[in-house]
């Protein structure tokens, strides 16, 4: 079973991981939207 702890680091990390991809996404995205 998952702690309130580990699932409040594990968001944490997600978020970071979110944060740092959303550049390279958005970059994606646009360039998709030009084709």
């Amino acid at each position: 079973m998952i702690t309130m702890r580990s699932s409040k680091l594990f968001v944490s990390r997600l978020v970071g991981l979110l944060k740092m991809m959303a550049p390279l996404i958005e970059r994606y995205v646009s360039h998709l939207r030009l084709i």
